[in-house]
């Protein structure tokens, strides 16, 4: 694990199934965050129908280039999500999920332009902007992770990593009272949240 708090690709849930149960299969399939692999057959298999188009197939370009992140494939990934990109050139799921591939690669300014450019695309982003601020901050540059811990609370108040990170900066900056309310917090939330205690 390169930081404190995981981070995961997650793909984009809304997608509108159409009638043809082939077609509702490969969706509910390609979907697959717990099967990395399934969503990869499922994925390729919409890919290579010839039913989907535009959007559609960017999105499962998206979302096979998710599992492949997510297999531990981050290049294999980068091509889908360019493929995606390229079909949707503002599509911000699918840089945030590039920006996790580079960051697999140890490739953490590529990663952060793409969450910055994510960011752009989406300002409610808020995966984005806790991925942008942890880079921020594995790169000592507090005030801008503490922002973007901010920007992740705002829009997500009960994001239990974005507390804890936020606890972190603070007792970086010596505020250990308030770096406890957020731990405390992030525990409220979620009783059983190690990275708090």
């Amino acid at each position: 694990m390169r930081s404190l708090i995981a981070r995961f690709a997650v793909p984009v849930l809304a997608v509108a199934l159409l009638a043809q149960p082939a077609r509702a299969d490969m969706t509910d399939d390609c979907v697959q965050t717990a099967n990395p692999k399934l969503a990869v057959d499922a994925c390729t298999q919409a890919i290579n129908s010839g039913q989907w188009s535009g959007e559609d197939l960017a999105w499962a370009y998206n979302n096979r280039g998710n599992a492949y992140v997510n297999l531990g494939e981050p290049r294999r990934g980068i091509e889908d999500l360019e493929e995606a990109m390229r079909l949707r050139p503002r599509y911000a799921r699918a840089f945030y999920n590039r920006g996790v591939a580079y960051e697999d690669l140890n490739q953490d300014g590529t990663a952060l332009k793409d969450y910055t450019t994510a960011i752009s695309y989406d300002p409610e982003y808020a995966d984005a902007y806790y991925n942008r601020g942890v880079l921020h901050a594995e790169a000592g540059r507090k005030d801008e992770a503490f922002r973007d811990m901010e920007q992740t609370l705002r829009l997500e108040p009960n994001a239990v990593d974005a507390l804890t990170r936020r606890g972190l900066i603070l007792a970086g900056y010596g505020d250990y009272g308030s770096a406890i309310a957020d731990y405390d917090r992030a525990l409220q939330i979620n009783p059983s949240y190690g990275y708090a205690y």
